[in-house]
Order: C-alpha cells, then structure tokens, then sequence
C-alpha cells in the first residue's frame, strides 16, 4: 500500500512524496504495543452488566455473553444487528488476530480492529483482544456463534441492550461485542466504485491508533498528520478475500460470468483512499477515527451488490476532515 503525502507552502501544492506504510511509521514512530482501540478490558465491561450471562458448549470452551447497555447502546436496531450478523462468513478454519503494524499483527490473519457493520450503519460488530494479550486465535463461525449468542440475550430480547461475549476459540483470548453505532455523516455518491475486495487492503491497512494527533496542512511544524494523504493500493491480499469476503467475491465473478483468473481480476482495480481537509486547516483526531470513516464507507457504500463511492465528513475537532473512498485520487 501506497501512501501519498501534499504538502502546502504558500498555498502552493508542491508534487506528492510517495510513501509506503513502512516509511510513514519510521517517520512516525510505531503504534504502541498496547492500545485501547483493539482491547476489552474486562473491570471495566463487566461492570453494569445485566444478568443475562449464558453458558453453552463452544468447541473446547464455554462461550458467556453479557448484556451492557451503558457501554454498547440501549434500545439497539435489533434488524440492524441482524443484517450485521449475516456478513460474518461461517467457515472452520482457526484463524489469528493481533494488532495491525505489531510483530503479533503482521503475522496474524486479519488484523485488528476489525468489524461488520449493518448496510444502514446503525449497528456493528467487533472484534477485540482480552486484557494485554498480543495475539489469539478462533474460527469465524465460533465468532458468528459468538455474535448470535449476544444477539438472542441482549439485541432480541426484551433487554434490547447491546453486549459482549468472553472464553471464545482454542486460546479464550478474544472478544466479540455487538453494540449500537453512529455513522456519523457519511453519504454514498452515485459514482462508480471499485469492487470492495479491491479497497479491503487499505481498509485493513490505514493506522487505526487512539492517540489525537494534530492533522493539518504540510510544512506546519505543528502538524503530526500532513494532508491531504492519499492511500492507494491496487493489489489486495487474496487469501484475506478468501476468508473474510468470499461472499462478495463468489457473487461478483458469477455476475460477470468471467474467465479471469483470481489475481488478473483483482489487479485490474484500483482504489484510492483521500483524506483532506478542504478549509486547510488543522483538526485534532485520531487514526482509529480515521480508520472508522473508512470501515463505515466501506461497508455501507461498497459492499452492496452495487458498489459506490463514498464520502465521510465531519471528522475531526474542527469537523473539518474529509475522507473519501473511490477509483481516483480526490482534489
């Protein structure tokens, strides 16, 4: 993945310096090893919990899920959630998870954060390490029985709370929460969009760390975070596409009734990533807000059956950032 950083100096946009996500974290420092965004700690979700834990047989452990409406949502969309659940695939294979741009992520399956969100984007479901573990291990169809346990005790119910499940896969090391979400403003473009599979690395990629940092025009010696950036990557990691979108994958090549093999047709799209601001100014946020505009776009605008271009606004302290998903770098 390609990251494009413009700098401006006397309102003069000078060519862009072409940076890998290797280089920007050498520039920037490596994200901590221990980060909220990707962590459930257990003191603070057990606290104001309802008493609806349940027990059932999950492989060699037992799964509990608790409802806590304080941290994940009272009077959650519960059709919402149900179209969240039907997106995580239901397959076998033991998989791992570990924070992005760690030792443990770069080794691992899918990287965290990592979540499904409801076409409306009114609920989600995430993925989480336990405690101050690095790494852990499950199959999605122990997540998916995971998030359908949560669902039934706490959306479904009378409870309509959102909640959480523990003691989930081979090693009990992750979590799975399924909680009310706010979009927040993010519209759908009638524009032409690259199919998701092609966007999914930048996705799983762009840093998604909680520290604020000062985003803002290049050249201010105060500014952490120079925009507008540009995140572009026209390969995508096939065997993540395999395990995670199958289903978008499998219903596309047989729309097109197509001949190409796998990797041609991957390779013949392209997808941009833009985050600006259009006032030139500076805002403070975080990359994991970042990475949240990113994930709501992806899934409530290029995963449907007609994929399109989308546009977050509003991020941001000053409310000022854009971020915008489509074929083509944005001015």
């Amino acid at each position: 993945m390609l990251l494009y950083v413009s700098t401006i100096s006397a309102a003069v946009l000078t060519p862009p310096e072409v940076l890998s996500p290797e280089q920007y974290l050498a520039n920037q420092g490596q994200p901590p090893p221990y980060d909220s965004t990707v962590r459930l700690n257990l003191t603070d979700v057990l606290s104001n919990t309802s008493t609806m834990a349940h027990n059932i047989t999950n492989g060699n452990s037992l799964l509990r899920a608790d409802c806590n409406g304080r941290r994940y949502g009272v009077h959650v969309n519960s059709r919402s959630c149900f179209n969240a659940l039907r997106l995580i695939p239901r397959t076998n294979e033991q998989l791992y998870f570990g924070m992005r741009y760690t030792p443990a992520g770069l080794a691992s399956t899918i990287k965290l954060p990592y979540r499904w969100l409801s076409p409306d984007g009114l609920c989600s479901v995430q993925l989480y390490l336990i405690g101050t573990v690095q790494k852990a291990h499950a199959s999605l169809l122990e997540i998916a029985q995971a998030a359908d346990l949560i669902y039934a005790k706490c959306v479904a119910s009378d409870a309509n709370l959102g909640g959480f499940a523990l003691e989930i896969g081979g090693d009990n090391e992750l979590g799975v929460v399924m909680q009310k979400n706010f979009p927040g403003d993010v519209h759908c473009l009638p524009r032409p969009a690259p199919r998701p599979f092609t966007c999914r690395n930048i996705v799983d990629t762009i840093l998604a760390t909680s520290r604020r940092e000062l985003f803002g025009p290049g050249g201010d010696p105060q500014v952490e975070a120079a925009l507008p950036a540009v995140f572009s990557d026209g390969k995508d990691s096939l065997f993540e596409v395999f395990v995670v979108d199958r289903r978008i994958l499998l219903d596309e090549l047989r729309r097109r009734e197509t001949a190409l093999t796998m990797i041609e047709f991957v390779a013949r799209e392209e997808c941009f990533a833009t985050i600006k601001d259009p006032t030139r100014g500076s805002s403070y946020a975080s990359w994991y807000k970042m990475w949240e505009a990113i994930t709501t776009i992806y899934w409530m605008c290029m995963a449907g059956s007609v994929p399109l271009t989308g546009k977050a606004f509003g991020i941001g302290s000053a409310r000022s950032i854009e971020m915008i998903l489509s074929d083509r770098p944005e001015r």
